[in-house]
């Protein structure tokens, strides 16, 4: 729409009524896969907590950041 009639975001979002960050909002990935890895490493290593899941995470190639692995501290 907004090539087709040559508008800015703005004005197109606005004529819609919808926020611009519904326009540029894009999806997160898909975390099943780090999520079951956390829950084994925390299953297997009762006394790990969220900053040595995080080293374990990094150390086998985990593209992670220290507090992705927080939310899944209690997940035992």
């Amino acid at each position: 729409m907004r090539e087709a009639y040559r508008i800015s975001v703005r004005r197109g979002c606005g004529l819609l009524m919808q926020s611009r960050t519904v326009y540029h909002w894009q999806s997160r990935r898909d975390d099943r896969a780090i999520t079951l890895r956390i829950r084994e490493i925390a299953e297997t290593r009762i006394r790990y907590g969220c900053p040595r899941i995080h080293i374990q995470l990094r150390r086998e190639g985990w593209p992670v950041k220290g507090s992705e692995a927080q939310p899944y501290e209690n997940v035992r």
